[in-house]
Protein backbone atom coordinates (compact mmCIF):
# COMPACT_ATOMS: atom_id res chain seq x y z
CA UNK A 1 0.00 0.00 0.00
CA UNK A 2 0.95 3.36 -0.97
CA UNK A 3 1.49 6.56 1.51
CA UNK A 4 -1.18 7.90 -0.30
CA UNK A 5 -3.54 4.98 0.00
CA UNK A 6 -2.76 5.00 3.40
CA UNK A 7 -3.77 8.61 3.81
CA UNK A 8 -6.68 8.60 1.97
CA UNK A 9 -8.07 5.44 3.94
CA UNK A 10 -7.66 7.43 7.03
CA UNK A 11 -9.42 10.78 5.37
CA UNK A 12 -12.69 10.30 6.92
CA UNK A 13 -15.76 13.05 8.36
CA UNK A 14 -16.20 12.50 11.91
CA UNK A 15 -20.22 12.08 12.68
CA UNK A 16 -21.80 15.43 12.93
CA UNK A 17 -23.74 14.12 15.74
CA UNK A 18 -25.16 17.71 17.32
CA UNK A 19 -26.00 18.71 13.81
CA UNK A 20 -28.56 20.62 14.07
CA UNK A 21 -28.49 21.94 17.70
CA UNK A 22 -27.77 25.72 18.03
CA UNK A 23 -25.23 26.72 21.04
CA UNK A 24 -25.67 30.15 22.74
CA UNK A 25 -21.55 30.59 24.02
CA UNK A 26 -21.72 33.81 26.87
CA UNK A 27 -18.31 32.10 27.87
CA UNK A 28 -14.66 33.48 27.67
CA UNK A 29 -10.86 32.36 28.71
CA UNK A 30 -11.14 28.75 28.67
CA UNK A 31 -13.37 27.46 31.31
CA UNK A 32 -16.41 27.32 28.82
CA UNK A 33 -14.57 27.70 25.95
CA UNK A 34 -13.09 24.63 25.62
CA UNK A 35 -16.60 23.13 26.12
CA UNK A 36 -18.47 24.81 23.15
CA UNK A 37 -15.39 23.88 20.85
CA UNK A 38 -15.65 20.41 21.87
CA UNK A 39 -19.76 20.91 21.26
CA UNK A 40 -18.83 22.34 17.78
CA UNK A 41 -16.33 19.42 16.74
CA UNK A 42 -19.46 17.44 16.93
CA UNK A 43 -21.19 19.40 14.54
CA UNK A 44 -23.25 22.03 17.14
CA UNK A 45 -23.65 25.62 15.69
CA UNK A 46 -21.95 27.49 18.79
CA UNK A 47 -22.63 31.12 18.30
CA UNK A 48 -20.45 33.16 20.78
CA UNK A 49 -21.48 35.97 22.30
CA UNK A 50 -18.35 38.61 22.75
CA UNK A 51 -18.53 42.00 24.51
CA UNK A 52 -17.88 44.99 22.05
CA UNK A 53 -14.18 46.37 21.16
CA UNK A 54 -12.93 43.63 23.53
CA UNK A 55 -14.37 40.16 22.44
CA UNK A 56 -12.95 37.05 24.32
CA UNK A 57 -9.71 38.34 26.58
CA UNK A 58 -7.80 35.25 24.68
CA UNK A 59 -7.74 37.40 21.31
CA UNK A 60 -4.88 39.64 23.01
CA UNK A 61 -2.87 36.28 23.83
CA UNK A 62 0.20 35.99 22.09
CA UNK A 63 1.64 33.98 20.12
CA UNK A 64 -0.13 35.53 16.84
CA UNK A 65 -0.69 33.96 13.55
CA UNK A 66 -1.04 36.58 10.50
CA UNK A 67 0.36 37.30 6.90
CA UNK A 68 3.91 38.73 8.66
CA UNK A 69 4.38 34.97 10.27
CA UNK A 70 3.99 33.81 13.67
CA UNK A 71 5.13 36.59 16.16
CA UNK A 72 4.50 37.60 20.12
CA UNK A 73 3.84 41.15 19.24
CA UNK A 74 0.54 42.00 17.25
CA UNK A 75 1.29 44.12 14.03
CA UNK A 76 -1.87 44.67 12.94
CA UNK A 77 -5.45 43.29 12.69
CA UNK A 78 -4.62 40.54 9.97
CA UNK A 79 -2.34 39.02 12.97
CA UNK A 80 -4.80 36.70 15.13
CA UNK A 81 -4.21 34.93 18.44
CA UNK A 82 -3.05 31.34 18.18
CA UNK A 83 -4.63 30.48 21.46
CA UNK A 84 -7.77 32.03 20.55
CA UNK A 85 -8.00 29.81 17.25
CA UNK A 86 -7.18 27.06 19.09
CA UNK A 87 -10.12 27.19 21.49
CA UNK A 88 -12.76 28.87 19.25
CA UNK A 89 -12.51 27.27 16.51
CA UNK A 90 -15.51 25.71 13.76
CA UNK A 91 -17.52 29.02 16.07
CA UNK A 92 -19.54 32.14 14.94
CA UNK A 93 -19.14 35.38 17.00
CA UNK A 94 -21.40 38.08 17.21
CA UNK A 95 -20.60 41.80 19.35
CA UNK A 96 -23.75 42.53 21.50
CA UNK A 97 -23.45 44.94 24.22
CA UNK A 98 -25.60 43.13 27.22
CA UNK A 99 -25.62 46.34 28.81
CA UNK A 100 -28.27 47.89 26.49
CA UNK A 101 -31.88 47.09 25.97
CA UNK A 102 -31.14 46.44 22.33
CA UNK A 103 -28.21 43.86 22.79
CA UNK A 104 -30.42 42.24 25.21
CA UNK A 105 -33.36 42.00 22.80
CA UNK A 106 -31.13 40.18 19.96
CA UNK A 107 -29.72 37.74 22.61
CA UNK A 108 -33.21 36.90 24.09
CA UNK A 109 -34.48 36.06 20.31
CA UNK A 110 -31.68 33.93 19.80
CA UNK A 111 -31.58 32.11 22.85
CA UNK A 112 -35.39 31.38 21.51
CA UNK A 113 -34.67 29.63 18.75
CA UNK A 114 -31.48 27.79 19.86
CA UNK A 115 -30.84 24.53 22.27
CA UNK A 116 -28.04 25.63 24.72
CA UNK A 117 -27.17 28.42 26.37
CA UNK A 118 -23.45 28.20 28.15
CA UNK A 119 -22.26 30.52 30.35
CA UNK A 120 -19.36 31.39 32.87
CA UNK A 121 -20.00 34.45 34.64
CA UNK A 122 -19.92 34.89 38.58
CA UNK A 123 -22.90 33.65 40.17
CA UNK A 124 -25.73 36.31 39.60
CA UNK A 125 -24.80 38.19 36.66
CA UNK A 126 -26.79 36.29 34.59
CA UNK A 127 -30.04 37.26 36.76
CA UNK A 128 -28.98 40.87 36.55
CA UNK A 129 -28.96 40.89 33.26
CA UNK A 130 -32.12 39.54 33.08
CA UNK A 131 -31.00 36.22 31.62
CA UNK A 132 -31.92 34.12 34.67
CA UNK A 133 -32.70 30.26 34.18
CA UNK A 134 -36.22 30.54 34.98
CA UNK A 135 -36.89 34.02 32.50
CA UNK A 136 -35.15 31.57 29.80
CA UNK A 137 -37.28 28.47 30.35
CA UNK A 138 -40.42 30.87 30.17
CA UNK A 139 -39.22 31.32 26.81
CA UNK A 140 -38.27 28.38 25.30
CA UNK A 141 -38.90 25.61 27.79
CA UNK A 142 -36.51 23.29 25.84
CA UNK A 143 -33.75 25.59 26.36
CA UNK A 144 -31.07 23.51 28.04
CA UNK A 145 -28.79 26.41 30.62
CA UNK A 146 -25.59 25.25 31.54
CA UNK A 147 -23.46 27.48 34.13
CA UNK A 148 -19.72 26.88 34.95
CA UNK A 149 -18.61 29.02 37.75
CA UNK A 150 -15.43 28.17 40.43
CA UNK A 151 -17.72 27.30 43.35
CA UNK A 152 -20.95 26.22 42.13
CA UNK A 153 -24.48 28.45 42.04
CA UNK A 154 -24.98 27.91 45.62
CA UNK A 155 -22.95 27.89 48.99
CA UNK A 156 -21.33 30.78 51.10
CA UNK A 157 -18.31 30.67 48.04
CA UNK A 158 -21.25 31.04 45.48
CA UNK A 159 -19.87 35.21 44.49
CA UNK A 160 -15.50 34.28 44.94
CA UNK A 161 -14.33 34.90 41.50
CA UNK A 162 -11.37 32.66 40.44
CA UNK A 163 -9.33 31.62 38.09
CA UNK A 164 -7.59 27.95 37.52
CA UNK A 165 -4.91 28.42 39.53
CA UNK A 166 -7.12 29.12 42.42
CA UNK A 167 -8.69 26.48 42.09
CA UNK A 168 -5.95 23.90 41.71
CA UNK A 169 -4.83 25.36 45.52
CA UNK A 170 -8.39 25.15 46.85
CA UNK A 171 -9.15 21.64 45.53
CA UNK A 172 -5.92 20.23 46.53
CA UNK A 173 -4.65 19.37 43.58
CA UNK A 174 -1.70 21.93 44.08
CA UNK A 175 -0.56 19.48 47.11
CA UNK A 176 -0.46 16.40 44.86
CA UNK A 177 2.32 17.74 42.52
CA UNK A 178 5.76 18.68 42.93
CA UNK A 179 8.57 17.48 45.13
CA UNK A 180 7.63 15.82 48.24
CA UNK A 181 9.95 18.30 50.07
CA UNK A 182 9.09 21.26 48.09
CA UNK A 183 5.96 23.68 48.24
CA UNK A 184 2.83 23.11 46.20
CA UNK A 185 3.15 23.27 42.57
CA UNK A 186 -0.29 24.05 39.94
CA UNK A 187 -0.32 21.56 37.24
CA UNK A 188 1.04 22.46 33.92
CA UNK A 189 -2.25 22.35 32.07
CA UNK A 190 -5.41 24.15 32.85
CA UNK A 191 -6.84 21.40 35.07
CA UNK A 192 -9.56 23.04 36.38
CA UNK A 193 -10.61 25.04 33.01
CA UNK A 194 -10.80 21.62 31.20
CA UNK A 195 -12.27 19.37 33.64
CA UNK A 196 -15.00 21.84 34.26
CA UNK A 197 -15.56 21.87 30.57
CA UNK A 198 -15.73 18.28 29.66
CA UNK A 199 -18.38 17.57 32.44
CA UNK A 200 -20.03 20.70 31.16
CA UNK A 201 -20.08 18.70 27.90
CA UNK A 202 -21.29 15.36 29.60
CA UNK A 203 -24.01 17.18 31.38
CA UNK A 204 -25.09 18.86 28.24
CA UNK A 205 -25.10 15.18 26.08
CA UNK A 206 -27.54 13.70 28.84
CA UNK A 207 -29.76 17.17 29.06
CA UNK A 208 -30.22 16.40 25.31
CA UNK A 209 -30.60 12.77 25.56
CA UNK A 210 -33.60 13.60 28.48
CA UNK A 211 -35.01 16.15 26.42
CA UNK A 212 -36.15 13.88 23.86
CA UNK A 213 -37.90 11.70 26.32
CA UNK A 214 -39.49 14.99 28.12
CA UNK A 215 -39.80 17.46 25.63
CA UNK A 216 -38.21 19.86 28.61
CA UNK A 217 -34.70 21.64 29.52
CA UNK A 218 -32.87 21.71 32.57
CA UNK A 219 -29.86 23.75 34.12
CA UNK A 220 -26.78 22.24 34.46
CA UNK A 221 -24.51 23.77 37.41
CA UNK A 222 -20.80 22.70 37.17
CA UNK A 223 -18.40 23.60 39.75
CA UNK A 224 -14.83 24.32 38.21
CA UNK A 225 -13.34 23.18 41.94
CA UNK A 226 -15.92 19.93 42.22
CA UNK A 227 -14.34 19.18 38.97
CA UNK A 228 -11.14 19.17 40.49
CA UNK A 229 -12.20 17.08 43.61
CA UNK A 230 -13.18 14.63 41.38
CA UNK A 231 -9.76 13.47 40.18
Amino acid sequence: MTPNEKCNRRSYKMKQHLEGIRVVDLTAYLSGPYASMNLAAMGAEVVQIARPGVGDPCRWNPPFAGPHGVSFERKDDTDISILYLKRNRNKKSIFLDLQKEKGKDLLGRLIEKSDIVLENFTPGVMDRLGFSYERLAEINPRIIYCSISCYGQEGQFKTRSAFDLTVQATSGIMGLTGFQDGPPVRCGAWIGDMLSSLYSDIGILSALVSRERTGKGERIDVAMNDACFSV
